[in-house]
């Protein structure tokens, strides 16, 4: 059922057995998991049903030097999270973002990928999505009408992507949820801080907003965190009032090793022309799925090479290139471009044709630049984890009187010659000038040319040990017997897949980690 704070009554407390703060992809995903059994729950979400003026808007992190933590305020924060604004791919991890790499300092998740594959299977219905096994790009291949590129696996696979027929769970589950008598999803309920017993070791409490500016507060037995890579870090600071560097943070690890995806749009020009592509642009039926997909460097070269992770999602997209007319009146002294230098830079060393032809529109107006039509290469970066990229409590506060979030964020020298090596490589691997793809990389780069996919990961993350970890395997918070984190916050690395079936796969398997600590077996 559906309850607006506004309309509580009743001394201020709730009471439940299970509390989940967040109704995004893995709170809702968590609370499926609940109804019709005995357990009593409520989960707070901090918006309405649906976007609202003035309402809350959603974390994003801005490209510039150094880059920033901002929230947008035409993306609303409300039931559903994320899924309301999402592009609904899904593709699971791969075995080896699971592993330790020793290039790859903190790498390393506590359980396999063998362990999540049954929770995967699991989260395609979820999703709405079908057979975990249209994954397998051999399985898909007999029924593709345009096949992936013929390249060297050892170096360059094509990973299946699958796309959600419906992208906001709000629409999926919203009457389902609704016609739950023991889940109460309580609308515009802003969780502020977690209360605690006097040795901080067992949280009694959330103490919540509620629309009419009341405090409240919502008791259980255990508690769950869902409400993203960068809230989750933010409401355990916040939580300070036993342990002044906030719960589970002994070690100062909450909100360190955050992550994000880095993405780079280079132009294809006419090398795009000689390939059927269309395997990477449009989805295809193949079964009951519709699948498409992107290129991932390989496991074996990354390994060999000791490089992080890299893809390439070619896509048929508006130009990411510098106009030729903006070319022509730099070359004529007629105007000034805000980065001239950068734009000649770019032109010149273009992947995907001669120089000659990447220059051509510079002879006349009229002529259409091979810049500005076709494909381009949306290159996904994996940023490895590191202590230093951070989530922490800001100064400001907002209209409530918390702390806001604040945000360190850099790629490394090192990750940056990781990247720029495994480009060169698939540039040969590809039939396009690898040195001269590399450059385009590293000058967009040095202009701030470059996006954020929105995958905040890493500020809570797995380990077993908590000198090295916020949450244990089983997501619990370390030295609290009930406290429990949900979403990408616990990567430890980040991969190259959309983080959002992985994090549905993982608050299913908590999800089946509480039911069996209160005496109900699972679903499946």
């Amino acid at each position: 059922m559906f309850v607006d704070s506004a309309d509580l009554s009743g001394g201020g407390t709730m009471q439940a057995d299970l509390c989940l703060v967040g109704a995004g992809a893995a709170g809702i995903a968590l609370a499926l998991e609940f109804i019709d059994t005995p357990i009593q729950v409520v989960v707070l979400e901090g918006g309405g049903l649906m976007a609202e003026p003035n309402g809350r808007g959603i974390y994003q992190v801005i490209p510039r030097f150094p880059s920033e933590l901002s929230v947008d305020a035409s993306r609303g924060w409300y039931f559903g999270g994320n899924t309301n604004h999402w592009n609904a791919h899904c593709r699971p991890l791969d075995a080896g973002d699971f592993t330790a790499r020793e290039w790859i300092a903190h790498s390393g998740w506590p359980i396999s990928r063998q362990q999540l594959v049954p929770y995967y299977e699991r989260a395609q219905a979820v999703c709405g999505l079908c057979e975990f096994h249209w994954y397998d790009l051999e399985a898909c291949r007999p029924h593709l009408q345009h096949p992936p590129l013929d390249v060297d696996p050892a170096t360059l696979a094509s990973k299946v992507v699958q796309t959600c027929p419906v992208q906001r769970f709000a629409d999926l589950y919203r009457h389902r949820l609704a016609a739950a008598e023991n889940v109460r999803v309580v609308l515009h309920a802003r969780a502020l801080r977690l209360e605690t017993n006097a040795a901080s070791d067992h949280v009694r409490a959330v103490e919540f907003a509620a629309k009419d500016g009341r405090r409240m507060r919502a008791e259980a037995g255990r508690f769950v965190l869902a409400v993203g890579g960068i809230e989750n870090a933010r409401l355990l600071l916040c939580s300070n009032a036993v342990r002044g560097n906030g719960l589970g943070n002994d070690h100062d690890l909450v909100g360190r090793f955050f992550m994000e995806h880095w993405y780079v749009d280079i132009p294809l020009g006419r090398w795009a022309d000689a390939h059927d592509l269309d395997f990477y642009d449009v989805p295809q039926p193949v079964g009951a799925a519709r699948a498409w997909g992107h290129l991932v460097l390989s496991e074996e070269i990354a390994r060999r090479e000791r490089m992080a992770g890299l893809s390439l999602w070619i896509r048929r997209l508006p130009s990411v290139a510098p106009s030729s007319d903006g070319m022509v009146a730099f070359m004529r002294k007629r105007a000034q471009l805000r980065q001239p230098l950068t734009d000649l830079l770019l032109a010149l060393n273009h992947p995907g044709n001669r120089v000659g032809l990447a220059l051509a529109p510079l002879g006349g107006r009229g002529a259409v630049s091979p810049l500005r039509k076709g494909y381009v290469a949306r290159v996904q970066l994996e940023q490895a984890p590191d202590r230093e990229n951070r989530i922490r409590l800001s100064l400001d506060r907002d209209r409530r009187g918390q702390p806001e979030a604040a945000m360190t964020l850099r790629l490394t020298d090192a990750e940056r010659r990781s990247h720029l090596r495994a480009l060169r490589i698939v540039g040969a691997v590809l039939g396009l000038d690898g040195k001269r793809l590399a450059r385009q990389l590293q000058l967009r780069l040095d202009a701030g040319r470059y996006g954020f996919f929105m995958h905040h990961m890493g500020t809570t993350r797995m380990h077993r040990d908590p000198r090295q970890g916020v949450v244990d395997a089983d997501c619990r918070v370390h030295g609290i017997s009930n406290l429990f984190v949900a979403g990408s916050s616990v990567f430890p690395t980040g991969g190259t897949a959309a983080p959002t079936l992985t994090i549905i796969a993982l608050a299913l398997r908590l999800a089946d980690h509480l039911r069996y600590g209160y005496g109900v077996s699972a679903c499946r």
